[in-house]
Formats: structure tokens, C-alpha cells, sequence
């Protein structure tokens, strides 16, 4: 169903269903003369309020919602930590927030020390209305192909699926095999994109290997 609205129209009064919130977002910006529901603004705010009106209200996961807390612009606010040595690998973690405010999340970065190829970089979600995290991507790695795990022989991106997470499992079930990468430098890259980290951030604590171009912010 269309959603069609005149000069005369207020969008509060239209899409009042869906939060007062948002209409009054979407008025703000564009105010009722000349209102255009399709613009990419207006629909960008409306994505980003019903993912946060979802979300405190418990509602189920979608899939839309899982990508946009992926891909929400994000800023860190604390650090990468000095590479914690472990038996066989390394990991370094720190901590974002989306640049509204609304989300909090954490990332990693793990290194093995003996195969350079075996690698993962992690963002983890951590809902304000509810207890525990969501670790929402892994962006692996080669581990070594098996036959229980064939992709483990590819750089390959884990993400959680809302039929299951809504179900109570969190593990990231959906398994992509990519060529967007093929080492640890490159993967960092591809993710501090992929998850909208601001450009000042990706500089000062993730800048482009030296005589590299950032070509994932070409894109």
C-alpha cells in the first residue's frame, strides 16, 4: 500500500501508527509543505526510529533491524586495548556507540599467532533493555577446511538471523564466503565499513595499511 500525502497533509497525522517520534522527526526535517515520504532522509529516519522503537519495546527481531545495527554509523569511545596474548592467539577489544546515542556495542579483533590467515573481527551488540550481548557479525578468517566445516578453507562472514536469535539462539548461523578480503589488514578494512565507524575514527585507530588507499570508503 502507497502512502500518498498533499501539501495540506500533516505526515504526524499519517503515520501516526508508527511512532509519534518519527512523524515528528520527519516534519522537523522536511516540515508539511511540499512532504515527500519517499526522500531518502525522510525514509532514513524512519528506518532508524522503528529499529529503535522496536527495540525498547522488545519486539521481535527482522532482518532490517539486524542490518541496521550493523550498519548505523558508530564512533568508539573507548579504545583499542594493547593485544591481549593468549595460549595461541591474540585479541584486542573495544568499545562503540552509534553516533545517536541509542546503541552500544563492542568489537574484537582476534589473531592467531602461529597461521596469520586465521583471524576474526567481531561487533557485538549490547541491548540496554535486556541482559547479555548479541554478537551481531564474525568477519573470519582461513581456519582450515573440513568436511563438518568446508568454508573454514575461505575467508568467509558470520552473521546472526532473526528466525533464530527471536527463538533464543544467538549463534551466527549465516555463513558468507567472500573475496572482499584475504588478510587481517584488508578484513579490518572491509569491517570498520561495513559497520559505518566514522571516518575521524578509522584514521586515528585503523588506518589504511602504509601505501594503501582506503578503497572500501571509495565504494
Amino acid at each position: 500500500m502507497k502512502m500518498k500525502l498533499n501539501n495540506n497533509t500533516s505526515p504526524r497525522y499519517c503515520i501516526s501508527t508508527l511512532s509519534y517520534e518519527v512523524a515528528h522527526e520527519a516534519e522537523f526535517m522536511h516540515g508539511c509543505k511540499g512532504f515527500q515520504f519517499g526522500s531518502e532522509s525522510v525514509a532514513f529516519a524512519l528506518v532508524r526510529n522503528f529499529v529503535r522503537i522496536s527495540l525498547f519495546l522488545n519486539l521481535m527481531y527482522t532482518e532490517q533491524v539486524i542490518k541496521e545495527l550493523i550498519s548505523c554509523p558508530k564512533v568508539i569511545t573507548e579504545p583499542p586495548r594493547g593485544k591481549d596474548a593468549r595460549s595461541s592467539y591474540t585479541k584486542s577489544v573495544f568499545a562503540l556507540d552509534s553516533k545517536d546515542g541509542q546503541f552500544l556495542f563492542t568489537g574484537f579483533i582476534t589473531e592467531n599467532l602461529v597461521f596469520p590467515e586465521n583471524f576474526s573481527i567481531g561487533l557485538v551488540y549490547k541491548p540496554r533493555e535486556e541482559k547479555g550481548s548479541i554478537t551481531l557479525l564474525r568477519c573470519n578468517g582461513m581456519h582450515g577446511g573440513t568436511l563438518q566445516n568446508p568454508h573454514h578453507a575461505y575467508c568467509h562472514i558470520h552473521t546472526v538471523q532473526s528466525d533464530f536469535l527471536n527463538q533464543g539462539s544467538k549463534v551466527e548461523s549465516h555463513i558468507e564466503l567472500t573475496t572482499e578480503y584475504s588478510t587481517l589488514d584488508t578484513a579490518i578494512q572491509f569491517y570498520i565499513n561495513l559497520i559505518g565507524l566514522d571516518p575521524f575514527d578509522r584514521q586515528k585507530y585503523f588506518p589504511p595499511p602504509s601505501g594503501q588507499i582506503d578503497l572500501f570508503s571509495l565504494n
